[in-house]
């Protein structure tokens, strides 16, 4: 049994590079035909009205099915200012519901934006049933949203928590280092394993999150089901004030790859303590867990209070020394890494140590001067 205790881990970046994934291609558009393919996709008309007017979000478009092109092994979704339903601008949004839906994967595109006030093109995922209540409980992915005031950055966020409104919102960002997402095609992909995703763009991962939660089932819930894909531009809303921006604009799409991987995920639990523990302040404590692997080998056991690493096992059984923990309260999980690059985590066990105040930075006292990644600057 190897250990890797907290004093040997303050100082170190303590994100770890992604997990190598053997991806296998399983669902691919390559827009190389002269229409939507109906097998893959269908249209959502309208403006949400009447149970969702503005789409929730305060859009003034009218989505209809002639604003998309496919022409030149490219999908175009064009804004118009143009007359519809009510409203001054027209677009579209397709999605993949009850035709593909993806649980786990890599999901990777070839696109070039739009760029003005008002627009708001997006790439997203939605749940391919509400398993765990409306809208924001059994969760949404956003692959990658851009502001057309802010063409030159792209976001990618988690909406999750309870239904609205007692939801909340996770997500990160990259800015080009030179010009916009208008100029030229860029790549953009997540990658979904159980309990984190990871966003990038050009090659370059720029956001990971690995905490988040419904109300109606422990952690990695909601992003433990299926979810299917949509594609839009929207006008106005986030996107801003459309009224003295040229159009029409696209999002104009090269393909669409979904990979997932053969491997098997291991299976992990954390064992000790249990959720609901409690711990005085000041006591040692022992962190243990359990991970199999169904095809393979565990190559490692990570230990985390919230999205910290605290620090890993390598040799069963897995255990973590933690030295005189602090006054808090502490989500932790363990996640399990397999030969393969497969990767799982367990559910989270809530710990209180003494009152249930903001705990320290890794659960202890740290030395300073010491480095604090910049990702958890407000973990302590």
């Amino acid at each position: 049994m190897a250990r890797t205790l907290l004093p040997f881990l303050f100082g170190l970046l303590v994100t770890l590079p992604a997990s190598a994934q053997d991806w296998q291609l399983v669902w691919a558009d390559e827009f190389d035909g002269t229409e939507v393919d109906a097998a893959k996709w269908t249209y959502q008309i309208g403006d949400g009205c009447p149970d969702l007017c503005g789409w929730g979000n305060g859009e003034e478009q009218y989505y209809t099915d002639a604003n998309t092109i496919v022409d030149g092994g490219t999908l175009r979704i064009e804004a118009r200012r143009e007359d519809e339903g009510g409203r001054s601008y027209t677009s579209s949004r397709l999605r993949t519901l009850g035709k593909a839906a993806f649980k786990y994967g890599r999901i990777e595109l070839r696109a070039k934006m739009p760029r003005g006030s008002g627009y708001w093109p997006a790439v997203w995922m939605l749940p391919e049933a509400d398993v765990y209540g409306g809208w924001a409980a059994s969760g949404e992915i956003d692959i990658l949203e851009v502001f057309g005031n802010d063409p030159g950055t792209v976001h990618g966020t988690l909406h999750y928590g309870g239904e609205s409104p007692r939801n909340t919102f996770k997500g990160g960002s990259y800015t080009l280092p030179v010009r916009d997402f208008s100029r030229s095609f860029h790549d953009f992909a997540i990658e979904w394993v159980p309990g984190e995703m990871r966003w990038y763009v050009d090659g370059n991962l720029y956001h990971t999150a690995r905490d988040w939660y419904t109300t109606e089932a422990r952690f990695p819930a909601p992003f433990d089901q299926e979810f299917h894909l949509l594609v839009n531009v929207a006008v106005g809303g986030a996107g801003g004030d459309p009224s003295n921006t040229t159009f029409p604009q696209s999002m104009e799409i090269d393909y669409i790859r979904v990979y997932q991987s053969e491997n098997a995920e291991p299976t992990v639990s954390l064992d000790s303590p249990a959720d609901g523990a409690s711990a005085s302040p000041g006591s040692d404590l022992t962190l243990a867990a359990t991970a199999t692997d169904a095809d393979g080998l565990i190559s490692r056991l990570q230990f985390y209070a919230g999205d910290a690493l605290l620090g890993e096992d390598t040799e069963a059984p897995y255990e973590l020394a933690v030295e005189a923990v602090a006054e808090g309260c502490y989500n932790l999980r363990a996640r399990g890494i397999d030969n393969l690059g497969g990767e799982a985590w367990s559910s989270t066990s809530a710990l209180t140590v003494g009152t249930c105040s903001q705990g320290p930075y890794l659960m202890t006292a740290q030395p300073v001067p010491g480095v604090i990644q910049a990702e958890h600057y407000d973990l302590g």
